[in-house]
């Protein structure tokens, strides 16, 4: 019973017993033989090695190097894989049978696409923006696939372009839905905007004000949609949504007998995109096209109706010494959030 008692002892100065606790626990076990109980015990008072890892963790900042190489690699590889091609098929194209470059496109859709959608499946940074541009140009080969198609079955000219567009679209869809990131949402813009102007030229549209009018309801649809944030990230959407709004107002500004009144509705957009960019901190961003349609549309305007180079220099002075002012109005506001 050494053992025992000097486990007890050890007990009461590591303060889990009291003296007389282990005082009567040794008569306890005198008195009934138990001498299983420091052997019990004692593992019961020793606490347990920690378990070794199976790996080490790698240091958080060679992670992210290793990430950041890997992201540098898949865009030079991209870059290297876009060059072969291009001069491949330059060279070749005309000699490849209309089976083999349907194959030889969709095998390269495959691909990229495959690629795309397995960097997206790691949480890195690096590897998301990987992702982002692979499944980008997924949207592309895409298109480029669907020309082939549109091509081989005797479409020509302004069908197979819409043809080509709309695939390009439901693709370019498909990934925004399944990511929502900026670069899925400008390639859902873009081939909306495709499919939009090729279908003016199949309708034999494109005189007047229909092309403008078209860009125009685009990218206010578009802008309507980030502000409503049923497009997000919201921050591309609102840019980008004006921008082309504010094209397709300066398209339609070409016709000379509207002008006058096109140019009023474009200043008038552009100060709306100003006020909802002051009013609304999150709508923060339309104060990029708010501002460029102002400069497009004031001095274009104050030309038109008065005509004279000091006029029209002297509203780009006003319109800038506004932006200014409205810039100072907002950087005076509390930081949000």
């Amino acid at each position: 019973m050494i053992a025992q008692r000097d486990r007890f002892d050890e007990w009461v100065e590591a303060g889990l017993l009291e003296a007389t606790t282990a005082e009567a626990l040794r008569r306890y076990e005198n008195d009934h033989g138990h001498a299983e109980l420091a052997a019990e015990a004692l593992p019961l008072a020793t606490p347990p090695a920690p378990s070794a890892p199976d790996a080490p963790a790698p240091p958080e900042g060679r992670s992210r190097a290793l990430a950041l190489v890997g992201e540098i690699l898949g865009y030079l590889g991209a870059v290297l894989a876009i060059t072969a091609i291009s001069f491949l098929v330059g060279q070749t194209w005309s000699s490849i049978p209309t089976a083999g470059r349907i194959a030889l496109v969709a095998v390269l859709t495959a691909v990229v696409a495959t690629s795309g959608f397995m960097a997206s499946r790691s949480p890195q940074d690096a590897a998301q923006r990987l992702a982002s541009a692979l499944l980008l140009a997924t949207v592309a080969c895409a298109g480029w696939l669907s020309w082939v198609l549109v091509d081989a079955a005797g479409l020509r000219d302004e069908n197979a372009a819409l043809w080509t567009f709309v695939v390009a679209a439901v693709v370019a869809a498909a990934i925004y839905v399944l990511r929502r990131r900026a670069l899925a949402q400008l390639a859902l813009l873009a081939t909306a905007l495709g499919v939009s102007i090729t279908t003016i030229e199949v309708l034999d549209a494109t005189e007047g004000l229909t092309p403008g009018l078209v860009i125009g309801s685009v990218g206010a649809a578009w802008t309507a949609l980030a502000i409503a944030r049923v497009l997000t990230p919201t921050m591309p959407a609102l840019i980008a949504g004006g921008l082309v709004t504010v094209s397709g107002i300066s398209t339609v500004a070409f016709d000379e007998d509207l002008r006058w009144l096109v140019l009023t509705i474009g200043v008038t957009v552009a100060v709306g995109m100003l006020v909802l960019a002051v009013l609304r901190r999150e709508l923060l961003t339309l104060m990029i096209p708010g501002g460029i349609g102002l400069l497009v549309f004031v001095p274009q305007l104050m030309e038109h109706l008065v005509g004279n180079a000091v006029a029209t220099w002297s509203a780009v002075l006003v319109t800038g010494v506004a932006l200014i002012l409205v810039a100072i109005r907002m950087l005076r506001e509390p930081r949000p959030d």
